[in-house]
């Protein structure tokens, strides 16, 4: 069990980028090097963007667990088969704004937002809205792993591993509303059915191989051994993990190596 601590960088990349920290403007007639004060610089007031931190948060923490089983097949064969799981919650969720008109959830319909519905805070006209952090996002994280080993001998050695798993959380942004090139840079915070699902990051399977194999030397000659012995070529081979999901996938040889 791990405590979840909110430290400061949670708070600081969205406050850094709010006013009066930040406020953007434009000097049509600016040449550079004319410094960082230009009185002709002018802005919107009304698009700035403001902030919002959630106050006495709950604490935070992380579950986790596994259970492992190895086994000796035969001699240097080594099998091993295990579950591993996680569970967070209270973490930290970020969006680009909070300030949105809300949704309301019509039986046999679902939720469906109102034409002229009313913002979060209607007294805030900026038009960059508000950036949020909020602590009710959570995690859970379900894997099998299974890995078949063989040790070196004969000059050989090779290992397959293989992990089935799935991420489901109510938020994967933890200081950004766009974090991953998949997210939703403003979700429905204040809406958490909305945002139950598969995490950003979530990859279902995962196959990954490594062999090393001795080179045979030449021994002719004492030369030849000298120059052709104690090479080895190794390798990792992946398949793409977009394509895993089919039953012909593609092996793709990521890193060979042959070193002495």
């Amino acid at each position: 069990m791990f405590d979840v601590l909110p430290l400061p960088y949670v708070f600081a990349l969205n406050t850094s980028a709010t006013s009066p920290f930040q406020i953007i403007g434009a000097d049509k007639n600016a040449k550079l090097g004319t410094g960082v004060v230009d009185p002709s610089v002018s802005f919107d007031p009304q698009a700035v963007r403001n902030r919002f931190a959630q106050q006495n948060p709950k604490r935070a923490d992380v579950l986790n667990w596994n259970i492992d089983i190895q086994r000796q097949l035969v001699t240097g064969l080594t099998l091993q088969v295990g579950y591993i799981g996680s569970r967070s919650i209270h973490l930290s969720e970020t969006a680009d704004d909070i300030n949105l008109v809300q949704p309301s959830l019509i039986s046999g319909v679902g939720y469906v937002f109102p034409l002229n519905g009313t913002k979060v805070d209607p007294n805030w006209g900026g038009g960059a809205g508000i950036r949020p952090t909020i602590f009710d996002a959570s995690a859970h994280y379900n894997a099998l792993q299974t890995q078949l080993k063989k040790s070196f001998t004969r000059g050989f050695q090779a290992q397959g591993s293989y992990t089935y798993g799935k991420c489901i959380d109510r938020g994967s942004s933890p200081i950004a509303g766009d974090t991953y090139l998949n997210s939703i840079a403003v979700p429905l915070l204040l809406v958490p059915a909305t945002r139950s699902g598969p995490c950003d990051y979530d990859i279902r399977q995962i196959f990954s191989g490594n062999f090393i194999r001795e080179v045979p030397s030449i021994k002719s000659s004492k030369l030849a051994s000298a120059i052709t012995g104690g090479w080895e070529l190794g390798s990792i081979v992946t398949p793409p993990v977009h394509r895993l999901r089919s039953r012909s996938a593609v092996v793709m040889i990521r890193s060979t190596r042959l070193q002495r």
